[in-house]
């Protein structure tokens, strides 16, 4: 039986020791759905819901692959101090080797069972000093950001905004239009004008059906428009790039992000230039754009939502781990879902509506759905009315928690991005009213 049929947060024994460290996550559940998803996650007995789901408004904190005996002397520790943990439901029979813990207590619980776990077998001491040195280190007020070099994108506090430069001949939106060098630099310099905070340029097309092209050829696209933007701006540039070779050459010109669609999978070397260059990575879910992958999904039945969140999540926690082992630090990588790659349009707008499961793996997020075809379908409008589908799509999706929109318009969307943050900002301060 394989990890995915026992459920995600079920983990095969791996080559690592039971006395950690331990990975251990703040999980954000802003909603009864969002700690639904998150408890379900785990594999716990879904009956069990009732019971969990009130104490999932408490601190919540996700422990990863511990021992399954360990799991369970975890749970009766919480429970002896009136809290809970969700484990996976095969840990109490050990029909699993490791479950993923969802501790759900109170601060001072949360206190009380720290103390317990100092006195107890080696591995749950090893579950406690991890523990211990997480709320440490959130206690020192460390700021969560995403790093890209020098510059430092503070999360939480606004949307920032990612411009699309396509500098390609066959883009599924504006294809040609900003091929030459003169066009895309004029173009950057005007998304920069109108609130965008970087401009992504790119030199291969990844919509459905695209031809794939060399890195020399795509270098020839971006280099001389890389080069020319940080010649007139001081704006951020991300490179949308999959091949190491590429990505090396644009963060030599100045490029400060990697934008990688296809999340570390497609170039074993990729990872290594990010880690030695310091630049920012942006690892993406991606279920195939090439010709006939799009067309062969969209003729399927959609997944269930559950499964399709889960799959994504589990495709980008891959994608972290390449980067974790190359040595990029977490606050340098941020996670997008994939919306419309490869994937039908009622699933674009589940991964949407989902966001929180994208959230729950502690990065920041980023969403593309500008000018998608799942906005097409829904209003049945060509790619060139679809603005304010992408409005609405870009509003929801800052509400269900994205931190950074990647856009054709930059101008229309500082509107929405800055009224959707206020809006955010205003609930924010009423639910921490006293």
């Amino acid at each position: 039986m394989d990890a995915d049929a026992l459920g995600s947060g079920a983990r095969r024994r791996g080559p690592g020791t039971d006395r950690g460290p331990f990975r251990v996550r703040r999980i954000d559940l802003p909603d009864d759905r969002a700690a639904r998803r998150e408890i379900l996650s785990i594999g716990c007995d879904p009956a069990a819901l009732p019971w969990l789901l009130p104490k999932a408004r408490l601190l919540v904190l996700r422990i990863e692959a511990v021992p399954a005996f360990a799991a369970n002397l975890l749970k009766q520790e919480a429970l002896a101090v009136g809290a809970d943990a969700v484990v996976h439901r095969g840990s109490c029979t050990l029909t699993v080797d490791r479950s993923d813990v969802l501790l759900l207590a109170t601060p001072g619980q949360t206190q009380s069972i720290l103390k317990k776990l100092r006195v107890q077998v080696p591995t749950l001491k090893a579950v406690g000093a991890s523990l211990e040195a997480f709320l440490q280190e959130a206690a020192a007020g460390r700021e969560r950001v995403f790093r890209a070099g020098s510059r430092v994108f503070p999360i939480g506090e606004r949307t920032w905004i990612m411009g699309i430069l396509n500098a390609t001949p066959d883009s599924f939106s504006d294809g040609g239009r900003f091929a030459g060098v003169e066009e895309a630099v004029r173009h950057a310099l005007r998304m920069e004008r109108d609130g965008a905070d970087i401009v992504d340029v790119g030199g291969e097309s990844t919509r459905p059906g695209h031809r794939p092209v060399g890195a020399e050829e795509e270098m020839d696209r971006v280099l001389p428009v890389i080069r020319a933007i940080r010649k007139e701006s001081g704006v951020a540039v991300s490179i949308d790039t999959s091949k190491a070779e590429v990505a090396r050459a644009a963060l030599a010109e100045g490029a400060a992000i990697v934008n990688d669609v296809w999340g570390l999978k497609r170039d074993p070397g990729l990872a290594a230039v990010v880690a030695a260059t310091g630049a920012g990575l942006v690892v993406m879910h991606n279920r195939g754009t090439e010709a006939g992958a799009t067309e062969a999904r969209a003729a399927a039945p959609s997944a269930p939502p559950e499964d399709l969140l889960s799959a994504v999540r589990t495709s980008l926690q891959e994608s972290l781990d390449l980067a974790a082992a190359a040595g990029i630090p977490d606050d340098a990588v941020a996670v997008d879902p994939g919306i419309g790659f490869g994937v039908s349009p009622e699933d674009s707008m589940r991964m949407i509506d989902g966001l929180d499961a994208v959230r729950a793996l502690g990065r920041p997020v980023l969403i593309g759905p500008s000018r998608k075809s799942f906005i097409g379908k829904v209003l049945d409008l060509p790619v060139e009315r679809r603005l304010l589908g992408t409005a609405a799509a870009v509003a929801y999706g800052i509400a269900r928690g994205a931190d950074f929109v990647r856009v054709h318009d930059v101008a229309e969307m500082r509107e929405v991005v800055r009224l959707a943050d206020a809006i955010r900002a205003a609930g924010r301060s009423e639910r921490a009213a006293p």
